[in-house]
């Protein structure tokens, strides 16, 4: 059994959020709970069957994006500005690819995504 990439990437949770999907080691399916941060019950206590799935930090992914168009003025303007990161982006939107942004949001989330799974020793597939 493996799960697919793109299942990983739609279930992403952000750090500060509670956590509302667990990864069924039985099933290799992603489970959704009413009551956040409460896992889904074991039927056996040896078993750690329900791990949480992984969190992702958007500022970190957003800082490093910054960082890799080399622009020290838009990095310095996202430090000092305390405003939402899709708005600050969707204000800056000249200084980037909106395609761009995406393929490197993807691409760091997939990586979150495939070291938690090599992590937690989850058969994937990209």
């Amino acid at each position: 059994m493996y799960i697919d990439m793109k299942t990983l990437f739609l279930h992403r949770q952000y750090v500060d959020h509670p956590i509302y999907y667990y990864f069924d080691r039985k099933s290799y399916t992603i489970v959704e709970v009413n009551n956040p941060n409460q896992p889904p019950k074991s039927d056996t206590e040896h078993y750690e069957r329900y791990i949480p799935m992984f969190q992702i930090d958007e500022e970190q992914i957003v800082t490093a994006y910054l960082e890799s168009l080399n622009n020290p003025k838009l990095e310095k303007d996202f430090r000092e500005s305390y405003i939402d990161i899709a708005e600050y982006l969707i204000r800056n939107h000249s200084y980037y690819k909106a395609d761009d942004w995406y393929q490197f949001y993807e691409a760091q989330v997939c990586q979150i995504a495939t070291d938690w799974c090599e992590q937690n020793h989850i058969q994937y597939k990209t």
